[in-house]
């Protein structure tokens, strides 16, 4: 899929939902804090480090990663329609070099992820007024920003240089399950895990060739929701 039709197929959900004729305390806006527990990614660089050579690195990240998201959606009785912008960071301690030979280096840098989706939710009937579980699935855009800042791979350690500084973006789709806890007619407190996948991105290093890095990001939200 291209950037233009994905970036149209987007455009297209979020304007939906935003158009649909209701009563008022069918909307709701939502927000919350996310607990980033990112996959360590996975970056080959093309013609490192030799020409025709492929180098392959791991980011190690430092711990977990943090972040929050907006949302505004629609509700049709058990059935929720949703558009939704996040954004995750995480930061990388080490980068590990598994080919052509292994070593281990230093580094600041990391992954920061902003999401831009449209999303679909099935609230769950359990017949206890106190807990509303739901599953959602949602599909869109990923934009991250991809940083390594690090001694060269090999030979003696040199001061840091910078390795990786690019945007890259594409495709994602994330599956959620979660728990909504009312605690009035509009406010409800919110905590779900949510699973975020974009799939091998492609950009370009600092010296201009091609890289290529996986992104796959569980996380937990906690929030709330306001229906008006």
């Amino acid at each position: 899929m291209t950037n233009i039709k994905r970036n149209i197929l987007i455009g297209a959900l979020l304007a939906g939902v935003s158009s649909i004729p209701a009563l008022a305390e069918d909307w709701y806006v939502a927000g919350g804090v996310t607990l980033s527990l990112l996959n360590d990614p996975k970056t080959q660089i093309e013609n490192a480090p030799t020409p025709g050579a492929t180098l392959r690195i791991i980011d190690n990240l430092g711990g977990t990663g943090w972040g929050g998201q907006l949302a505004l959606g629609h509700r049709f009785d058990l059935f929720r329609v949703e558009a939704e912008i996040g954004r995750t960071r995480n930061d990388a301690d080490f980068y590990t070099v598994t080919s052509p030979i292994s070593n281990r280096l230093p580094q600041t840098g990391g992954n920061t992820i902003t999401r831009i989706m449209a999303n679909g939710y099935a609230d769950i009937p359990v017949g206890v007024a106190s807990i509303q579980p739901y599953l959602g699935f949602g599909i869109g855009d990923a934009i991250v920003d991809v940083t390594t800042k690090a001694s060269r791979p090999f030979g003696p350690p040199t001061a840091p240089v910078q390795l990786i500084d690019d945007q890259v973006s594409g495709f994602a789709w994330q599956a959620i399950a979660g728990v909504a806890v009312p605690v009035s007619d509009t406010f409800a407190l919110t905590v779900q895990f949510r699973y975020l996948d974009a799939g091998t991105l492609h950009g370009k290093d600092t010296r201009g060739e091609s890289f290529q890095t996986t992104i796959a990001d569980p996380a937990i939200d906690l929030g709330v929701r306001y229906s008006f």
